[in-house]
Parts: structure tokens; C-alpha cells; sequence
């Protein structure tokens, strides 16, 4: 902008330049941009629904071949609705989906835990779907972890309230 003086600024005239949206925004990989959210919410987001992807494909291939009994893809199904349901009210930016979608991600890690700590240490050799089943917990795992870790990375928090 041109100046007059010490301490006196002038706007300039409206130009291509002033007017072009991609040099006055400031975007960083945490801002809210065109209404959207933060990034780390929709990575938190996408992440959930990669996970239960990977357990209801899980369920399915344990109970068609009868490694698994039904409570598996009960489960599965639980685990589907509940992150899908908190992830979408969590990704309109809800403090309080955020919240209990950390509440049941800590208790599916949990169990996803116990599973892989209980196939590890049974005294029966890991077959093919068994360590198939195996490595879909372990995903699950490491998808709930890092879920989790995107919801609450420090550019989000001015988006829940």
C-alpha cells in the first residue's frame, strides 16, 4: 500500500491483485478454510472410517469361515455404528462426540489388545485367518491410535466448542 507521512496509510484501489483469494489467504494445514474443518479432524475422521472398514471386513471373513462365532460381527457392527455416528458429529466440530468417540476408541484398542495379546500367547499354532484376523486387530489398533491422536493435535481446539 502507498504511505503519505509517518503513520498515515492510504488504501489503494481494488486490483487483480488485491483481489485475488489466493494471495491474502493464509491457509495452514490446521485452518478451518471454506467451512470445512481443520484437517486433522477430517484426517481423524477418515481414519475411523478406514477402521471400521477393516472390522467389519475383519467379522465377515472370521464368521464365513468359522473361525469366529456371530458375537464377532455384533460387535463389528457395534464398533460401526458408534465411530461413524461420533465421527460425524465430531467432524461438525461437537466437543462432546470428540469426547466419547475417545471414550469407546480407548475401549476398542483395549480389546483390540487382548485379542492380539490372546491369539500371541495361546499354545495352538496361527494359521492363515487366524494371523489374517490378527493383522486386522493390530490395523484397528494402530488406526485407533493415530484417530485419536489427529483429533486432539493443538490446531483443533479452537474448532470444538
Amino acid at each position: 500500500m502507498p504511505s503519505r507521512g509517518a503513520g498515515s496509510v492510504v488504501a489503494c484501489r481494488p486490483c487483480a491483485l488485491c483481489d485475488d483469494p489466493l494471495r491474502s489467504a493464509t491457509v495452514t494445514p490446521d485452518s478451518v478454510a471454506d467451512g470445512q474443518p481443520p484437517v486433522a479432524v477430517r484426517a481423524a475422521f477418515a481414519l475411523f472410517l478406514v477402521d471400521v472398514i477393516l472390522a467389519l471386513v475383519n467379522a465377515t471373513v472370521q464368521v464365513t469361515f468359522h473361525v469366529s462365532g456371530f458375537p464377532v460381527l455384533i460387535g463389528a457392527v457395534i464398533e460401526a455404528v458408534l465411530f461413524v455416528s461420533l465421527g460425524v458429529f465430531m467432524r461438525h466440530g461437537r466437543l462432546w462426540a470428540r469426547t466419547a468417540l475417545m471414550s469407546f476408541a480407548g475401549v476398542f484398542a483395549a480389546l483390540g489388545l487382548l485379542t492380539v495379546v490372546g491369539v500371541v500367547t495361546a499354545r495352538e499354532p496361527i494359521g492363515g485367518l487366524e494371523l489374517f484376523g490378527l493383522l486386522c486387530v493390530a490395523g484397528k489398533i494402530v488406526l485407533i491410535i493415530a484417530g485419536a491422536v489427529m483429533m486432539y493435535r493443538p490446531g483443533t481446539r479452537g474448532y470444538f466448542g
